[in-house]
């Protein structure tokens, strides 16, 4: 493009005259598609690299010794220059030219890689959107991230969540349990979150519960995935959970008129909150998809996955079984770093938790759950197994990284698939 190369002159004779824009802008020979101007700019840093000075003397010196004299007319014709205020804005136009040219190669790798018909269709997708998010993220940091820089970063984001919060719109998110929330704190982008717990114990309620509460109550876009229930159950629990009727009730059809029509009005109101659920598919390259889809498309503050025992990496038979969980448990954790979301993840204990007070060594098929997760809830149903009554649960956060620990007495309601605080203990 025409324009682009007078760009590229444009921005190469400000550094002629102004040297130090190399660094302040963070100035690299990729942003030069013409091959003369690049080595131009090539020989300006390996003049800077000898402590000499820049001008045309020594750039036309240092290109003749390279036997490139024939550049040192293009240089000259590059020295005529105003001010070096447009240099910022040039630069970036040319990173935004080679952040182009990585989705263009992304493609283009994702097209060839179509014709391998030993990788499934997940994983070239995957594959296809990481090099794409990698290439539209590519910028170069103008700045060096001394403590002073960082410090003042800080303090503007410090500030701005302090007015978010005081306006109700905070950036974290919580469970929806005013005990448990108390003892969690505030759970911000980045984390995963485990619940983990015997079968039948609530994990699915409370994991449920809480993408309820942040897709209606906190508005903020969340993705529920199922693997072991139909997107029909999630939504029998889900209106169990909204009071309509008992959850027996719902799945057998056993409603009266009145009860209809409220799990109509109920489900107008919750077609208008940001809630994806999704079932079915237990593979872990379709799952990262999406939820880079999801972010990309409107946004994600919340991944519930229920649960980890049935996600598949697609290893070969031969890898051990806890040796695929943790890297399970390692991909959704970087995923939420690299997204900015949190992942809620449903875990089941090992069966030596059965009737005893569990603790983190009993996590199931891996040690590195406790190792990824940056918070990890045990929940220990007391003696009462009659479903015709609330069951006490007992909610212990034995992993916190960003708190104390502790626990919380809950309140369980079978019938509608649902948690209520108790005390903090």
């Amino acid at each position: 493009m025409r324009d682009l190369l007078d760009i590229e002159q444009a921005l190469l004779g400000q550094i002629l005259a102004c040297p130090n824009l190399i660094d302040k802008l963070v100035i690299v020979p990729e942003l030069f598609d013409n091959s003369d101007l690049r080595a131009i700019f090539t020989t300006i840093e390996v003049i800077r690299a000898k402590c000499l000075h820049v001008d045309l003397v020594s750039v036309g010196d240092e290109l003749s010794r390279q036997g490139r004299s024939d550049l040192v007319v293009v240089a000259a014709n590059l020295e005529v220059i105003g001010s070096t205020a447009n240099a910022p804005f040039y630069a970036e136009q040319l990173r935004e030219r080679l952040r182009r040219n990585g989705i263009t190669c992304a493609l283009r790798e994702g097209l060839d890689a179509l014709r391998d018909e030993n990788k499934s269709a997940a994983e070239l997708w995957d594959n296809i959107t990481a090099s794409g998010t990698s290439a539209v993220c590519l910028a170069f940091e103008p700045s060096i991230p001394t403590i002073s820089n960082v410090l003042l970063d800080y303090l503007i984001d410090l500030k701005n969540r302090v007015k978010q919060n005081r306006r109700g719109l905070s950036d974290s998110i919580s469970l929806g349990i005013f005990e448990l929330d108390a003892l969690l704190g505030p759970i911000r982008g980045g984390e995963l979150v485990v619940v983990a717990g015997r079968p039948a114990c609530g994990k699915t309620a409370l994991v449920l519960q809480t993408a309820i509460h942040v897709a209606v109550d906190l508005k903020k876009p969340t993705a529920f995935f199922s693997l072991e229930m139909r997107r029909e159950e999630v939504l029998d629990r889900l209106l169990a959970f909204e009071g309509v009727a008992q959850v027996g009730q719902i799945r057998g059809g056993y409603l009266l008129d009145e009860q209809l029509s409220d799990a109509m009005s109920r489900t107008e109101t919750l077609s208008q909150a940001p809630l994806s659920i999704y079932d079915g598919s237990t593979n872990i390259e379709l799952l990262r998809s999406r939820i880079r889809r999801e972010k990309a498309v409107g946004g994600l503050s919340l991944v519930v996955v229920d649960y980890l025992g049935l996600l598949d990496m697609g290893s070969g038979g031969k890898t051990p079984r806890w040796e695929r969980v943790g890297e399970i448990t390692r991909v959704l954790k970087l995923l939420a770093i690299e997204l900015n979301v949190t992942i809620l993840l449903a875990v089941q204990l090992n069966r030596e938790g059965d009737g005893i007070i569990p603790t983190l060594g009993m996590l199931r098929d891996s040690g590195s759950i406790e190792q990824d997760a940056d918070r990890v809830l045990l929940l220990h149903p007391c003696e009462n197994k009659d479903s015709n009554v609330d069951r006490q649960i007992t909610a212990i956060l034995a992993k916190n990284r960003h708190g104390r620990t502790g626990k919380v007495e809950l309140r369980f309601c079978g019938h509608h698939i649902r948690f209520y605080g108790g005390e903090t203990a």
